[in-house]
């Protein structure tokens, strides 16, 4: 979880993407979504424009879909996960 955070702090425009994404999927309607999509589509981006002077870590897909979902408690379970030691 630690390595999560200081990725957060360090790069918190992936966040911002990841949110963007997520919402544009949820006001098209879509009751699940894959947190995983959408970081290739922050990666696809990011790359298309330039704008790659960060890695976007596919390690923490599941840490950004919590992170939404704590956030934003009206969308809980909208991303699949697996169970952590961080759900209990």
């Amino acid at each position: 979880m630690r390595s999560f955070i200081k990725y957060h702090e360090e790069c918190p425009e992936v966040y911002e993407a990841f949110k963007k994404y997520a919402f544009q999927l949820i006001n098209r309607g879509y009751k699940r979504i894959g947190s995983k999509q959408i970081f290739e589509v922050i990666r696809w981006h990011s790359m298309v424009s330039g704008n790659d002077k960060y890695k976007v870590n596919n390690n923490f897909t599941a840490d950004y879909a919590r992170k939404f979902e704590k956030d934003f408690p009206d969308h809980f379970g909208i991303f699949s996960k697996r169970l952590c030691k961080s759900d209990n």
